[in-house]
This record gives structure tokens, sequence and C-alpha cells, in this order.
């Protein structure tokens, strides 16, 4: 039988890296796994949080649903054990009420949209709440847009609100009791039918042919990056539901794609072992000032407007210079956190340079070293056992995650460890930090929408930190999710500060936040969600989004540089007729030191500066 609340262990980790955040007791981090039939039993992929704090879910039935999360009293499951140690009267006259009820986290079934003709891969809300996109196998892209309140009323007549009322019960009753009491899905009377929903397909995004594993909104609501397994991504104004380009150059399946929430970057990754980052293109300077068109005031008009240039690549790290090769001291690049001792393997010679006399043996063991350390892939190619890599950026930009990571091990096997690659903003030459040791592939990794403000202790060792010391002034939360488990991280101190498995009996797909960053919620293959609640303040401290901006000068910096890559470019020149190419009207010859015997002129086509004699003057 299944378990109702997952296990918790830190098995894995040091001692002091505990499992509860918070304070013991009530107060600490709960794990509920719901026991209600998700998507009729089949694999969840997808699970994804509004504005609102709504859940929407998609998975193989075809559907999306949408549940509205709750807190709902803790019954449990078997009480029988408990109370044959107490007395006959004490059960008969029940237990004195207990001054805190304690509660776990429940879902209200809200509605289900209906589209799509295959399986759903992947949903996402926009930003501002106002949409909802939905991809899926053989190219399905679909926007959704809530019915206005006209719609609403034209639709919902007394006789429906009824019917509406008394079927969301038998829902909600029906969902919450054992998978036996839903029956078939086949059956026609279906708890999850419906009359009317408040959301609604407002388009079609139409131009991939095969399946999109992955979507992301821009962070202004219009736009949206799909990535399917035709190895291409798509760029859509999801307003006029058109493509605005397309971004190829990858060798395999994309799996996961992320906008930058400052609107600069967009990032793909995919099965080839390499993450690609693209951003707008930036025109050059216009020297009229009074002939500057009006700027792009959306992602999507920018896109369009400005076209989207490729700006680095992930894909290797090289961990070894010439250098270090002639100096003898060739070892494994330390994991990010660690110093180079703890990262030296057993075994090593701690200074080649003093060695015997048999250079012969000397020599080979130093070419291994260098063919084993030279370089490597920072990421798994396509036999990782996953559909999916889903990468993000932090809710202040400042630094990117990458699933699916590689690090070389210091001990003597080369199998590599399974790690998660956070790369800084603006410097994707090599990762910032490395977070290894974990068991199972990355699939995903999620950023708190919320960020926290430091504690007096926290500042203080702020100085003292190594090279992962992401020199923010406050800290940010992130949950890494590998196949089979669930890790929490904090920037200040980069320790795992919870982890959680044993909550579901097949693969893990999918994890969000809420809006409040209180909960998250787990998606899984075998047809259940789980979510991970938290209570008031365990994390810490909230800050709110305008101190926020103002206490990350990098941040703000950057988004100052994004909304300045916009400056007009310079005009084309206006030929006269009868001119030669490269003459122009508006451009008067520069003064040499052969007294205009030379002339400077541009050409509009290559905008080059070309030397050319001087036409003499007829008389």
């Amino acid at each position: 039988a299944r378990q109702a609340i997952g296990s918790i262990v830190d098995r894995a980790w040091p001692r002091q890296a505990r499992v509860h955040l918070g304070g013991g007791g009530q107060d600490a981090m709960k794990v509920n796994t719901l026991q209600i039939l998700w998507h009729d039993k089949k694999p969840v992929f997808s699970v994804d949080f509004s504005a609102e704090g709504d859940l929407a879910t998609c998975g193989a039935d075809k559907e999306i649903r949408l549940w509205k999360v709750v807190d709902k009293p803790v019954v449990p499951a078997n009480n029988n054990n408990n109370n044959n140690n107490k007395g006959e009267g004490q059960q008969q006259g029940g237990e004195a009420p207990s001054s805190k009820e304690e509660t776990a986290a429940g879902v209200e079934y809200l509605c289900s949209l209906s589209h799509h003709q295959k399986t759903v891969n992947v949903v996402r809300f926009s930003p501002d709440g106002s949409a909802i996109v939905s991809a899926g196998d053989s190219g399905e892209v679909v926007v959704w847009r809530k019915n206005t309140k006209a719609e609403q009323r034209q639709e919902r007549t007394p006789a429906k609100a009824e019917a509406e009322a008394t079927a969301g019960k038998e829902r909600a009753d029906a969902a919450l009791a054992s998978p036996s009491a839903l029956g078939s899905a086949a059956e026609p009377s279906s708890p999850w039918a419906q009359s009317s929903a408040p959301w609604k397909p407002s388009g079609v995004l139409r131009g991939q042919t095969d399946d999109v594993q992955d979507v992301a909104w821009s962070p202004d609501s219009s736009a949206v990056v799909t990535g399917s397994v035709e190895n291409v991504a798509f760029l859509w104004d999801a307003g006029k539901h058109k493509s605005i380009t397309v971004l190829d150059g990858h060798h395999h399946y994309i799996q996961g794609v992320a906008w930058d929430p400052l609107g600069e970057f967009v990032v793909t990754q995919s099965g080839d072992r390499s993450c690609r980052v693209y951003a707008p293109k930036a025109k050059p300077k216009r020297k009229r000032k009074d002939a500057q068109p009006p700027k792009p005031t959306t992602c999507a008009a920018r896109m369009q407007s400005c076209g989207v240039t490729l700006q680095s690549i992930l894909s290797k790290l090289q961990t070894t210079t010439k250098e270090e090769v002639d100096g003898g001291e060739v070892g494994e690049a330390p994991p990010a956190g660690t110093t180079a001792p703890e990262a030296q393997g057993p075994g090593e010679a701690e200074n080649p340079v003093a060695r015997d006399d048999d250079d012969g043996e000397a020599q080979q063991q130093k070419k291994q070293r260098v063919d084993q350390h030279q370089s490597h892939f920072l990421f798994h190619d396509e036999t990782m056992p996953s559909f999916f890599r889903r990468l993000s950026f932090s809710p202040d930009g400042s630094f990117l995650a990458c699933p699916a990571g590689l690090y070389k091990k210091a001990v003597s096997n080369n199998k590599p460890g399974n790690c998660v690659h956070i790369f800084k903003r603006g410097q994707w030459s090599k990762p910032m930090a490395t977070l290894p040791a974990l068991s199972k592939a990355v699939v995903a990794v999620k950023f708190c929408p919320v960020v926290f403000e430091k504690t007096e202790a926290q500042q203080e060792q702020q100085q003292g930190k190594g090279k992962w010391d992401f020199d923010l002034p406050h800290k940010i939360y992130f949950a890494v999710l590998t196949l089979d488990s669930v890790i929490i991280y904090e920037t200040d101190s980069m320790k795992p500060t919870a982890l959680i498995s044993g909550l579901h009996c097949a693969s893990l797909t999918d994890l969000a936040w809420s809006p409040d960053g209180r909960r998250i919620a787990v998606s899984s293959h075998d047809g259940y969600c789980s979510l991970i609640s938290f209570s008031e303040g365990e994390l810490g401290k909230a800050l709110l989004p305008a101190k926020v901006s103002m206490m990350v000068p990098q941040a703000q910096q950057a988004k100052e540089e994004a909304s300045s890559l916009d400056p007009p470019a310079t005009p084309a020149p206006a030929y006269t007729k009868g001119a030669g190419p490269l003459e122009s009207q508006n451009q008067t010859p520069q003064p040499t030191a052969q007294a205009q015997a030379v002339e400077l002129v541009r050409n509009p086509t290559t905008n080059a500066t070309v030397k050319r004699i001087a036409p003499m003057q007829i008389r």
C-alpha cells in the first residue's frame, strides 16, 4: 500500500544538514503525497502555480486540470494500533482537543481544460496570470485566456450554476475517495465532466510538427519560447499567435528552455550535451537624433525588430592548463565550495616533480592524467533516462542553473557524477558553482520566486566564502529535482538544506514553487503528485520586489543595459541622382594631409570606410 506521507531522509548529507528548515515539531517542513486521481492513473508530466496560487497539472490523459491548494486537517490513516494502548473509556469519550490543530496541504478540483488531441507534456502560467500555454505531442501548442465577465455571464445561467455546484461537490468527493470509487475513465458519467470553464483556448501556435518538450514565457508575458524534438526552438508572439524566429543549431532533442527574467537572454538545453544562449542583436547607434524610431516596448517586439543572435554555447569544461601539466600539478578541478586538497583523490602523487628515476612510468601516468582532466562534457548525453532538462534563471536574473550536469570525480574510476551547473549572468565560459554528489540525474531546477533577508550571522560569514560565493545581499532558495528525490539549497551556504526522497514509485518529472514560496508541487510518472509545505517564516523574512531590485546592483545594471540595447541605427544615406555608388548627399569629404586629394567615403552596404581619389573639378 502507498503511504500518504513520504519519507524524509538525510542519509546522503552531513549531520548538520538537517531536513527541517525551521524549528522542530509542527512548525517543520511537511511532505504529503495526495492519494487522488490526478489524471486517471496516467503519468503527470508537468505542474505549475499561477500568480493567485492555483495549481495546474497535465499528463498523458490529454487534459489540463486546475486545482486550488488548501490546508486541510490531518486525519490519521489508522488509529487502531494507537488506540489499543488506551483505555476503553478514553476511546468512547474522545481525546481532548489540541491547542493547535495539525493540518496538511490538500487540493480542491476546479476545472479541466480540453483541447489537446495527444499527450500534454508541459503547462505554464504567464507571469501576469492572464494566460496559460500548454504544449504536447505532435507539435500542439495552445494559448489559453480567461473568459471575460460578460462571456461568463452569458454562459452561466442559474440552471447551469446549480448543476455545476452539484457536480463540483460530487467531483470533490469522488477525487478524494479511493481510486476504485471513480471507476473507469471511459465511463460516460466522468467525475471530471463540466459544462463551462473560466479558461478558453484563444489560439494555437502552428509551426512545429513533432513533440514539444518544454515552454517558457517572457517576463512581460508577450512572447513564448518552445523547444521540441525537431532540434529547434521557436520564439512566438503570444498575442498575435505568430512565429517570430527559429533558433536552430542543436543536434538532438531540445528538452528545456528558459527566458531571462530581465528579458535579455533565451537559453535552450538539448540532448546533444550543450546549452545555447541567445540574445537580441545590438543595433548600431544613429548619428541623427531627429530620425530615431520608437523603441520596442515588449520582448516580442524587440525580438521581432532586432533579431536574435547566438551569444555562447555551454558544452565542455577545460580543467587543465599547459602550465599545470608542465608543473606536474595536474589534478581534478574541485567541485564548487571545496578546496583542492579535499578534491584530490587518494593515491595521487603529492609532488610529481620529485619523482624517482623511473621517468618512463611517470611520463605515462602524466599522459593519463592529462587525457583524463584536459576537458570533459558538462552535461549528459541522450541516454539520460528522462524526457526533460528544465533549466531556469534566478528570480533576480543574476545566475542560471542547468540540470543534467556531469562532473569528474577525484577518485580513481572514470565514471562521472551527477550535478547541477550554475553560471553567473553574462559569464558563460565556465560554471561559477557546481553542486555534486547527487545519486541520480537531475531533471529540473526551479527557484523560489520570493527572496529572503540574510541574518546577521550570515552577513558576517559572507566575507570568508570561497569561489562559490554568489555575492548577493539576500538569499535565494532553489529546489533540485532528480529522478527520485528533491534537494533544497540556499545561496548563502550552498549546502543541501533538505533532502526529500521515497515520495513516488516512479521517476519524477517536474516541480514548481507557489508564488508565496511556501509550497512546492512535485509530479511523477506514477500518476501522483506531492506537496512540500513550509510554515510561516520558516525560510526567513521575505523581501519586497522593489527592495530586491535596489539591493542587486548587478541585476539592476543588466536590466538597464538590456533596455538600452535598442539604440536607433544609422540611417542609410540618401543618394543623389547621377552620383556614384559610394557618394552620398549627407556625407562631406574629410580633410586629409593631401589637401582633399584623397577623401574618405563610407560604404552603406558593408558599413566600411574606404579611401578614394577625389574627382577633379572641371572648369
